[in-house]
C-alpha cells in the first residue's frame, strides 16, 4: 500500500514483548501486531493485535506486551500526530497469558494524540488465567477526544494531557480469584486522569467477571480537576459493583451506582471520595449515588469524604456508613443542598448518627448562615433547620419522618388568623426529611384527617374527617416541584375551634404514603415513619354548630342551616356537624352549642342576630350552652312544637313567605322580643 509522505511520518511505532521469534520460549508465541492507515484520514491508524494460544501450552509462557508510540520524528503539529482509530485484541475462547497494551511511554516524549477504540474480540471465559491491561498517557488536543470507547479490557490506566475522555468505556473484571489488595496482579479497576482540561463525557463501567460466580471489580479513579464529569446536558453514568473510589470534576453530573441497569436501583458497594473543585459555589453536583456504605473497600486512602463546592442538587442513597469513617464526610456550602440525602438505620457499630451527624452545610459569608451540622437525622422528630436555611432539600435516615417544623401548618400551632386556615385555596402541606410518593395500588388516600374539639383529651372524641361523605380531604398528592411535601387539599376552609391530626393512612399494615428512596427489593418503597402525627388548632371560634363560620353560635346559625337544608358535600357553612351534609344533627349541633363563646377568649356582650334586628344577651358570659340550647327548645315549645325534628318537617311544608315569618318568630322568642 502506498502511503503519502504525512501519513508515513506520523506513522506509530509500535514494539513488542517478547518478540514473535523469541526463541527463549519454545514453541515460539504466536502473538504479533497489524498496522494498517485509515483510508481517507492522514494519521489515523488502525491497530490489530492477534493472540493466538500455543498449540501446544507449557508453563514458561510469558505475557506479551505492546508498546504504541508516537514516531519521535514527526512534525509535532496536530495534523500530523498520530491518532489512533482504533485497537481490536483477537484472540480464540481460550486465553492462557495475558495483553499489556501500552500507549506511549511518558508525559514528555512518544505520547499519542488520541485513541477512539480499543476492543477485544471476541471475550470469553475461559480457565481464568488471561486478561488485558491498557496503560498509557494520551496527548489529546482541543476537538479531540483523548480517548474512545473502551470495551473487553481488565485492567485500565490512562492520564490524559488534554482533550476529552469519551466512551462509553467497560472493563471487565478478569475471571480469576478476587484479588486480595490493590497490588494484586490481577485486579481488574479503571483509573482515568486528565491534568490540563480535558472532561469525562461517556460512561464508565467496570463489569463484574463473567462466569456463574462474577466477582466484580474497581473503578479506582476519575479525576478531571480542570474538566467536568459529564454535562448537564448530557449527564454519565458511572457504574461499578463493588468500588467507585474517587470521582473529581470541576462539576459533575452522572450517576453512581452499581451495573444492573435492569434494576434503577442498583448499588455500588463502596463509596470513596466524591469532590467537586471549582470555586464560587459553582462546582455543582447533580445525578445520583447509590451505595451501599461510604468506603474505600479494599484500598488504602484516608477517610471517604464527598465535598461539593456548590450547589448538591441531586440524591444521594447511602445504606450505611462503614464503622470508624470520619464525621461531617459530606460538606456542602451554606444553602447550597437543593437535593436530598437519605440513610438507611444505622450500621451496628453505631457508625452515623452518633455525635456529629454525617452532614455538614459550611458557614456563608462573615458566618452568616453560620455553618450547620446535620446532628438530629436520627431522633424520633428529626433535624428542626426549615429546608430554607439549607437551600430547599433534606436529610433523612429511613424511615422518611414528617419534618414538622416545616410543615403547614406548624405542629401544634394554634391558627389565630382567619385568613390563614387550610382551605380550597390553602393546602395543608406534609413536609418531610427525606423524598416520598403515593402507593396508588391501594386506592386510598395518603393521610388521615382527624379532627376534635379544642380542649378535648380523650382519643375517641377524634373524627375522621377524611371519611366524610363526598371526600372533603380526597384531593392529596405530592407537590409537583418538590417530592418531599404532600399537599392535602380541602374542599372547605376548616372549621375554627377544632384541634387537627394529620397522620399517614396504613392499610395491611403498611403506609400508602412511601420512601422514595432507591432499595433492595424493587417492589416495595419501604414506609414512612408513623411516630408523630401533625397536630394542629385553629382557635378563633366555637368550632361544632357554628354553621356560617362567623365566630359565634347563634340564632343566625340555624338559618344558615334552615336555607341549605338537604344539601350534601363538605359545605363551607351550613354543616354546622361538619359531616358533609346538612340535617336536623346541624340544628342539633346550633341548639347544643347555643351561645358557645369563642375559644381562647370569654366573649361578653355576645349579639345574637334575629330575624328583625339584633339584641344583646347574657351580658356577663355567664350562660352555659346547656342553659343556651335549652333556650332554643323552650321558644320551640312555645310556638307549639315539640321538637326540632317538628319544626323542620313543618316550615318544610310552608310557602316562603310563611317560612320566613315563622323563622322571624322563632328569632324573636330568642331575642326575648315576645
Amino acid at each position: 500500500m502506498h502511503l503519502s509522505r504525512a501519513e508515513c511520518s506520523a506513522r506509530p511505532i509500535i514494539t513488542q514483548t517478547p518478540a514473535p521469534t523469541d526463541k527463549e520460549n519454545d514453541p515460539p508465541l504466536d502473538q504479533y501486531w497489524t498496522l494498517d492507515p485509515v483510508p481517507g484520514q492522514p494519521n489515523h491508524w488502525i491497530i490489530t493485535l492477534q493472540a493466538n494460544p500455543n498449540p501446544f501450552p507449557c508453563a514458561n509462557l510469558c505475557p506479551t506486551s505492546f508498546l504504541i508510540e508516537r514516531d519521535p520524528d514527526a512534525p509535532d503539529a496536530p495534523n500530523e500526530v498520530v491518532i489512533i482509530d482504533s485497537i481490536t485484541i483477537t484472540r480464540p475462547a481460550v486465553f492462557y497469558h495475558s495483553i499489556s497494551v501500552v500507549l506511549g511511554s511518558d508525559a514528555a516524549t512518544g505520547r499519542l494524540r488520541g485513541v477512539e477504540n480499543i476492543s477485544v474480540n471476541p471475550w470469553a471465559a475461559s480457565s481464568g488465567e488471561g486478561y488485558v491491561t491498557v496503560t498509557g498517557y494520551l496527548d489529546g488536543a482541543s476537538g479531540v477526544s483523548a480517548l474512545g470507547a473502551i470495551t473487553g479490557v481488565n485492567r485500565l490506566a490512562i492520564t490524559t494531557q488534554a482533550g476529552d475522555v469519551g466512551g462509553p468505556i467497560t472493563c471487565s473484571m478478569h475471571p480469576g480469584a478476587e484479588p486480595s489488595n490493590a497490588a494484586d496482579a490481577h485486579a481488574s479497576t479503571i483509573e482515568l486522569q486528565s491534568v490540563a482540561g480535558g472532561s469525562l463525557t461517556g460512561n464508565v463501567t467496570m463489569e463484574p467477571s463473567p462466569g456463574t460466580t462474577p466477582v466484580p471489580g474497581d473503578i479506582m479513579r476519575l479525576e478531571f480537576q480542570a474538566g467536568t464529569v459529564g454535562t448537564a446536558q448530557n449527564p454519565i453514568e458511572i457504574r461499578s459493583d463493588r468500588s467507585i473510589c474517587n470521582v473529581v470534576g470541576s462539576q459533575i453530573h452522572a450517576f453512581l451506582g452499581g451495573t444492573d441497569t435492569g434494576n434503577s436501583d442498583s448499588f455500588v458497594e463502596y463509596i470513596g471520595r466524591v469532590h467537586t473543585e471549582s470555586s464560587n459555589n459553582t462546582g455543582v453536583f447533580t445525578g445520583e449515588i447509590r451505595a451501599e456504605r461510604m468506603a474505600f473497600g479494599p484500598f488504602p486512602y484516608t477517610n471517604p469524604e464527598m465535598t461539593f463546592q456548590g450547589e448538591m442538587s441531586g440524591h444521594i442513597w447511602l445504606q450505611e456508613f462503614e464503622e470508624g469513617g470520619s464525621s461531617n464526610v459530606i460538606s456542602i456550602p451554606a444553602l447550597m443542598l437543593t437535593g436530598t440525602i437519605a440513610f438507611s438505620v444505622p450500621s451496628p457499630g453505631g457508625g452515623i448518627g452518633v455525635g456529629d451527624g454525617p452532614v455538614k452545610l459550611l458557614a456563608g459569608p462573615s458566618n452568616n448562615p453560620p455553618a450547620i451540622t446535620m446532628t438530629g437525622t436520627t431522633d424520633g422528630n428529626g433535624y428542626s433547620r426549615p429546608a430554607s436555611s439549607i437551600g430547599g432539600g433534606a436529610v433523612c435516615i429511613l424511615p422518611v419522618r414528617a419534618h414538622l417544623e416545616d410543615s403547614f401548618p406548624i405542629h401544634n400551632s394554634t391558627i389565630t388568623d382567619m385568613n390563614a386556615r387550610p382551605g380550597p385555596g390553602l393546602p395543608i402541606r406534609a413536609r418531610h426529611l427525606g423524598l416520598v410518593n403515593i402507593d396508588t395500588t391501594s386506592g386510598q388516600t395518603p393521610f388521615i384527617v382527624e379532627r376534635r374539639r379544642i380542649g378535648s383529651t380523650s382519643e375517641l372524641d377524634w373524627q375522621d374527617q377524611t371519611a366524610l361523605s363526598g371526600g372533603c380531604f380526597a384531593d392529596q398528592s405530592v407537590d409537583s416541584t418538590n417530592a418531599t411535601i404532600v399537599n392535602i387539599k380541602p374542599e372547605i376552609t376548616l372549621q375554627r375551634g377544632f384541634e387537627y391530626r394529620v397522620r399517614p393512612r396504613v392499610v395491611n399494615s403498611h403506609t400508602v404514603l412511601k420512601s422514595d428512596v432507591p432499595h433492595l427489593d424493587a417492589a416495595n418503597d419501604p414506609d414512612v415513619s408513623t411516630q408523630t402525627p401533625l397536630t394542629f388548632e385553629i382557635c378563633d371560634g366555637p368550632g361544632e354548630g357554628d354553621a356560617d363560620d362567623n365566630g359565634c353560635v347563634n340564632f343566625a346559625d340555624i338559618t344558615e342551616v334552615l336555607s341549605l337544608f338537604g344539601l350534601t358535600h363538605c359545605l363551607k357553612t351550613g354543616d354546622a356537624d361538619r359531616d358533609g351534609d346538612v340535617d336536623f344533627a346541624d340544628i342539633t349541633a346550633v341548639q347544643a352549642n347555643f351561645l358557645a363563646t369563642p375559644c381562647g377568649s370569654c366573649a361578653t356582650g355576645l349579639l345574637l342576630s334575629g330575624g328583625d334586628g339584633f339584641a344583646t344577651m347574657d351580658l356577663d358570659g355567664d350562660l352555659s350552652a346547656a342553659s343556651a340550647g335549652a333556650l332554643v327548645s323552650d321558644a320551640l315549645t312555645t310556638m307549639g312544637y315539640a321538637s326540632i325534628e317538628a319544626f323542620v318537617d313543618a316550615i318544610a311544608a310552608m310557602d316562603e313567605e310563611s317560612r320566613n315569618a315563622e323563622v322571624r318568630r322563632l328569632g324573636r322568642l330568642l331575642e326575648g322580643a315576645e
